[in-house]
């Protein structure tokens, strides 16, 4: 978890993060994720006010990711890679 002074972020928020990092669409994020556009953008916009940061800039026809935005993606694409597809990190496996 992203932890502040108050606030934290979730494994689920997390998640919506990268979909709509990916997508760079509320809705093809929200359908990835298999929740609906409103329940997506709440919790990302609650995220947000929470963090006192912006993740993404809306406007009617884009979505553009802030560089605090494509950091957070950057860190789960780097600790992705660093799993296997069994779903061991790479110490696991060679512990085992």
């Amino acid at each position: 978890m992203l932890l502040t002074d108050n606030a934290a972020m979730t494994l689920t928020e997390l998640k919506y993060i990268v979909a709509v990092a990916r997508e760079k669409h509320f809705g093809r994020a929200a359908d990835a994720c298999h929740v609906s556009q409103p329940t997506l953008s709440v919790a990302i916009k609650k995220l947000e006010e929470e963090l006192d940061v912006k993740l993404f800039e809306r406007n009617a026809s884009e979505v553009a990711v802030t560089p605090l935005g494509e950091e957070i993606r950057g860190r789960t694409d780097r600790g992705r890679r660093r799993r296997s597809p069994e779903g061991r990190s790479r110490a696991e496996r060679r512990s085992a």
